[in-house]
């Protein structure tokens, strides 16, 4: 408990000297790196400045529930938004889809002409990383991949899960997992190509939605610029599916 009260309060210190044209924008880890591009592009055609608080959704969404002064939440899921949305603490009207997550095997040890889904049942694979699907959206996606391909009872023991997808990614940099469950636009983002697109027929749809918290000129703006066709070409180059 005080521990997320003293991250609530550190938020507010933070966020308490930003200027009226400042925008504080929660985003799930996996579109972090995306959203800072975007940002870029943004503060090039207004005046105003985009602060980027990154982290699992799980974590943002309780971080919003304890009084966290974000003006703008980007969720790897579409169902936090519409509880935000539901409570009051999101603005009416304002939820939309941002984009649709892809999901891969990164496999840097196979080469992806060779790769099939049951190399993760061999003994030369130890562990296997995914998010925590009790928290990451990402993570709920591979819990569905691996049921679909009737592999997640057989390698469940294997599993090590980040807390959020930035973390899982990390497992398997550092060698402490052979195989991931991952997010495509991190595999463009890390210039990686071993590789394998998971069909999206075989998980549960990575829908990744948007709601503003606080209904201010500034958020406003940002928000039809996430929804313009100039950010969506960007999303769709980096990994996802724009909507």
């Amino acid at each position: 408990m005080w521990r997320t009260v003293s991250i609530v309060l550190l938020l507010v210190v933070n966020c308490s000297d930003a200027k009226s044209t400042d925008i504080q924008v929660a985003v799930a880890s996996n579109f972090s790196s995306s959203l800072k591009s975007l940002v870029v592009m943004f503060e090039q055609q207004t005046p105003f400045k985009v602060n980027v608080i990154a982290g699992s959704s799980g974590k943002l969404f309780a971080q919003i529930n304890h009084g966290a002064p974000f003006d703008m939440f980007l969720s790897a899921d579409a169902y936090r938004p519409l509880l935000l949305e539901q409570s009051g603490k999101g603005v009416a009207g304002s939820r939309f889809t941002y984009a649709k997550g892809k999901l891969v095997f990164w496999h840097p040890s196979y080469d992806p002409q060779h790769f099939t889904p049951n190399i993760l049942i061999s003994e030369s694979v130890e562990n296997i990383s995914i998010a925590n699907p009790i928290v990451a959206p990402y993570g709920v996606a591979a819990k569905s991949a691996l049921q679909s391909l009737a592999l997640w009872d057989a390698i469940e023991e294997k599993l090590v899960r980040g807390e959020n997808i930035a973390q899982a990614v990390q497992f398997v940099q550092t060698g402490n997992a052979q195989i991931g469950l991952v997010p495509l636009s991190a595999m463009l983002e890390l210039k990686q190509s071993r590789y394998t697109e998971i069909p999206a027929q075989q998980y549960e749809a990575i829908e990744q939605q948007a709601i503003l918290l606080n209904d201010s000129l500034a958020s406003r703006r940002f928000m039809r610029f996430l929804q313009s066709a100039q950010a969506k070409q960007i999303i769709g180059e980096l990994g996802y599916y724009p909507q």
